[in-house]
């Protein structure tokens, strides 16, 4: 009788596990939905002037996960409507993990850096708090 309930639990997790059911780490990459390891975070939500992606991450579920890839910026010259997006070197660091309303932990803070040069000017509000703020769903 054990090894009945074992067989029909076995293929049950394997399918909660590959759907991305149950608890886990998650980040909500694109705005709405939890993720895990998202391949694209946005950083600005209203407008998509700055989002990231190519993610690759490493330590993912610790407390601190870290990715590179390619973020892009629009210039918003002569305005954002206009204006043009460019792509950079980025590193990010996801942190502060809490625990969510559907039983998942979710970062919800994530600091962004540019290993080469960095799109914003020294003094603007991204380059002084590089650091976004992301919710718990």
């Amino acid at each position: 009788m054990k090894w009945i309930a074992l067989l029909l639990l076995v293929p049950l997790a394997a399918v909660a596990t590959a759907s991305g059911a149950g608890p886990g780490t998650t980040l909500v990459g694109d705005c709405v939905h939890p993720q895990v390891k998202p391949h694209k975070v946005v950083f600005t939500c209203a407008d998509g002037t700055f989002y990231a992606t190519g993610l690759r991450w490493t330590h993912w579920g610790s407390r601190r996960a870290r990715a590179s890839g390619t973020a892009h910026v629009n210039d918003c010259k002569p305005s954002c409507a206009q204006g043009h997006f460019k792509r950079y070197a980025i590193r990010l660091t996801a942190s502060h993990r809490h625990g969510c309303a559907d039983g998942n932990r979710a970062y919800t803070r994530v600091r962004y850096s540019f290993p080469h040069r960095s799109p914003f000017q020294a003094g603007s509000p991204q380059a002084r708090h590089p650091v976004v703020s992301f919710a718990c769903r």
